[in-house]
């Protein structure tokens, strides 16, 4: 195993190019782009995690960053962010990972707070069975020889947690999981890493950790994910670091149908049992805990139904992402496809700017009542009820100026008396310089730029 105090950025290639379009998050490490890879012909929606520029010169934070790439690089599983390649912009070193349309559950908790809702037991119970199935398939995880490469998460917290409008939960950020041969090594003044709310008994007191110190912590998120949107506590929050950990480390933990008493039995005692303190009486893995979670809930609600539901709540910024998408794509098609598109660009930009007004705007979703889990590959359909309006004047595209309307006129085909009156009332105003209205003209239309963001 390698010093961390040795590890140095490696000379990545650059034979893929990348554009970076609008920041979607940012966290410890670095900042979380929208983005759009091209390679061989072809273009991709990607993510693109760049490194905070303070902590280039950290050869610790460095190695720990790389390690994220490395690990993540080797998981490829429906549940878990898969990291695609790892290069460098200009003078930044970047991770590039997959595209989730969609939103973290501490997000989807919060916006269900807001709104006075709870997050319904089998939507729960279907976000926490899908972060354990990707939980178990990262603690399976083999190195080059076939043997148990021994990777630990130890920061599975609501963040970390992404949900699509898939209605799919997968786990994300790898900056500080435990494996062999990692460059990153524990720091000598021995700091606890991980969200201190979310650690095990075992993190906390600075012992020999294993996979089931993950186990604990999907145990506080499915204890939270029960509970929080009605209370807003998180279970060991506290004001002082030092009660957070007393509150790991002994405070009793109320079963979840003290808050909600519609919560069965059952639920109550797979929620405790991940939360054992001892972690002898803990689930041995993601996988049994999943298992037991499935069985006393019963039929888990269908993907569409919770991709509906985080739709219904992440409605505006994934709108805003999929223009800025739709936009990149017109830049990075060819001139000839350009001006195949441009006649079309007017309708695009009624049809954004009714999709983003959310007072005229009103979001349907087809909900499944059935049991069996269905995985769409596509997010659901937005159907708009818009308030009809009178007919307005034909427009000319290339003049964007209302275009003359015929008149009525009598039976041998000549104009009305007040017709034609009007009409030379309007012409003399226009040429004795009245305040008739001025002609529109449109400004030449430019391709849409990642600095117009």
């Amino acid at each position: 195993m390698r010093d961390a105090n040795t590890a140095t950025v490696p000379q990545l290639g650059r034979t893929q190019r990348y554009q970076r379009l609008g920041p979607l998050a940012s966290g410890g490490m670095g900042t979380v782009y929208l983005g759009r890879m091209t390679a061989g012909g072809t273009t991709r929606t990607v993510a693109m995690k760049v490194m905070h520029p303070h902590l280039a010169d950290n050869t610790d934070m460095v190695a720990m960053f790389l390690d994220e790439a490395r690990v993540a690089t080797r998981l490829r599983h429906p549940n878990v962010v898969g990291v695609l390649d790892m290069d460098m912009l200009g003078d930044e070193l970047v991770i590039v990972m997959e595209y989730v349309e969609g939103i973290t559950l501490a997000a989807m908790q919060s916006a269900l707070r807001l709104r006075g809702k709870e997050l319904p037991i089998g939507f729960a119970a279907r976000i926490v069975s899908d972060a354990l199935t990707g939980l178990h398939e990262v603690h399976e995880l083999l190195d080059e020889k076939s043997e148990p490469l021994g990777l630990v998460h130890r920061d599975v917290s609501p963040h970390n947690l992404l949900i699509g409008s898939d209605g799919v939960t997968r786990v994300t950020d790898f900056g500080i999981a435990l494996a062999a041969g990692r460059l990153a090594t524990t720091r000598p003044d021995g700091t606890v890493k991980g969200k201190l709310q979310y650690l095990s008994p075992e993190q906390v007191g600075r012992k020999p950790v294993d996979r089931r110190v993950d186990v604990f912590a999907a145990g506080i998120v499915l204890w939270e994910c029960l509970t929080y949107c009605a209370t807003g506590q998180r279970l060991f929050e506290a004001p002082t670091e030092a009660e957070t950990v007393t509150r790991v480390l002994r405070d009793p933990i109320a079963p979840p149908s003290m808050t909600r008493p519609e919560i069965s039995l059952e639920l109550d005692e797979v929620c405790l049992k991940a939360l054992e303190r001892d972690p002898e009486r803990r689930y041995r893995t993601a996988a049994e805990f999943g298992e037991a979670l499935r069985s006393a809930i019963g039929p888990l609600p269908g993907a569409a139904e919770v991709g509906a539901l985080v739709f219904d709540l992440a409605s505006k910024p994934i709108l805003h992402q999929r223009e800025a998408l739709d936009r990149a794509s017109l830049v990075l098609s060819s001139p000839r496809d350009q001006k195949k598109r441009r006649p079309s660009l007017p309708l695009a930009a009624a049809a954004a700017v009714c999709g983003l007004a959310g007072a005229t705007l009103l979001v349907f979703f087809p909900r499944t009542h059935t049991g069996a889990v269905a995985e769409p590959t596509r997010p659901p359909p937005v159907s708009a009820t818009i308030p009809e309006t009178p007919a307005a004047p034909a427009v000319s595209i290339a003049s964007a100026t209302p275009t003359a309307q015929p008149a009525p006129a009598d039976s041998n085909g000549a104009l009305p008396e007040r017709t034609r009156a009007l009409n030379e009332r309007n012409a003399t105003g226009r040429n004795a310089g009245n305040r008739a209205a001025p002609a529109r003209h449109t400004k030449p239309s430019r391709p849409f730029m990642p600095e117009d963001l």
